[in-house]
């Protein structure tokens, strides 16, 4: 038996640790939320407790901040400008750009709304579709941008897997829904069972892709990287939903702008599961592949293939509890599991970076006592 506390191995029926003093829990416990989540964690690769710091994630949103402040983090990413592997700062990202984008997008799609039901410009439809998609997809690709605490991906390259990796993911699915051979009203379930898989494959393969482009390193690199394709493509998702809607039902009337806005609500929930997902797979695909270049050995990898699954999984039961079974409130349920599951993935990330910049300073070190002994 092991103590809780400090991992040493303590005798049956011992009341305290002989290592730590504090009191032994002999109950047996059943498993728990906590066995699921060092589950998770030991699939990223990385060991010890799972640090959530859940309250940093919003320290900085509501504090003034400069333009240097911001000219600072776009220019991150260059071969200048990513600090080295001693100087990084391995702690809990504190992120604030993102809700500013969020709160820019958010007005700009209020005024394309004004402009097109109270100054009843037709023109402003293309234009408030396009907005209101990017508006939670765009937000949070830049939140994972800047929990990238390596520094080494650039904004323009973000853009690019935001953008160019959505198309690609939502020509591939197109693709794939093509070779349905059945009416999906009569088979709902295995419809909607195979739509979630048709979505996470392009997304496993455009985010394999840029991955062997950009070689990234560490675990927070393939979380960044799988989130800026999952949201791309979410953003395609949410647009492309809310044109249909608007193509088959538009009546202009208040009540349909109320039936719209839930609508809204349904496509960007599922467009931030897609973005859950890409995050889920990318950084489970650079645990794979342990520090080294990619190889397609990393595919058939435990670490991979486990995240790869859950975020089928996933996507499969929104679907599925969503249209085919209406039960809407596990979007909700889903949603803060697939939060947690990333999170734990932020917090295995940061080990990392921990890990590899203290081998770094070590590496220094004895570097420079070499040269001290040659001289």
């Amino acid at each position: 038996m092991e103590c809780k506390y400090c991992g040493y191995e303590v005798e049956e029926g011992a009341k305290f640790c002989p290592h730590c003093g504090n009191a032994v829990d002999t109950k047996v416990k059943k498993p728990s939320v906590r066995k699921v989540t060092e589950t998770i964690n030991s699939l990223t690769g990385e060991e010890g407790p799972i640090e959530i710091h859940f309250k940093d994630l919003f320290t900085e949103i509501f504090k003034r901040h400069t333009r240097k402040e911001m000219e600072d983090l776009f220019i991150c990413g260059t071969e200048k400008t990513t600090p080295s592997e001693r100087s990084m700062i391995a702690e809990w990202p504190k992120p604030w750009l993102h809700t500013r984008v969020f709160i820019c997008l958010l007005a700009m799609t209020v005024l394309l709304f004004i402009l097109l039901r109270i100054l009843q410009n037709a023109l402003a439809v293309p234009s408030l579709l396009f907005v209101a998609g990017l508006l939670i997809p765009f937000s949070l690709m830049i939140f994972f941008w800047e929990c990238n605490v390596p520094r080494n991906i650039s904004f323009f390259e973000c853009l690019v897997m935001f953008f160019l990796g959505g198309i690609c993911a939502s020509v591939l699915d197109t693709i794939l829904e093509k070779t349905l051979f059945f009416d999906p009203a009569r088979l709902p379930i295995l419809f909607n069972v195979l739509a979630a898989l048709f979505q996470v494959i392009p997304v496993i393969a455009v985010t394999l892709l840029f991955v062997s482009m950009i070689k990234p390193k560490y675990l927070l690199n393939g979380l960044c990287i799988g989130a800026c394709v999952g949201a791309g493509f979410g953003m395609l998702l949410l647009a492309g939903r809310l044109y249909w809607y608007d193509l088959n039902f538009s009546s202009g009337t208040i009540y349909y702008d109320a039936v719209m806005a839930g609508h809204f609500v349904d496509y960007a929930l599922m467009a931030m599961n897609m973005l859950n997902c890409g995050a889920m797979i990318g950084a489970g695909l650079t645990s794979a592949m342990e520090e080294k270049p990619f190889t397609w050995a990393a595919l058939a990898s435990p670490k991979f293939l486990a995240f790869a699954i859950l975020a089928f999984l996933f996507t499969a039961l929104h679907y599925v509890g969503t249209y085919a079974l209406d039960i809407r409130v596990i979007r909700y349920i889903l949603l803060v599991v697939m939060v947690v599951v990333v999170l734990i993935q932020i917090s295995a990330g940061l080990k990392q970076c921990v890990r590899i910049s203290g081998a770094a300073w070590e590496q220094m070190s004895a570097e420079a006592e070499e040269t001290e002994e040659e001289a």
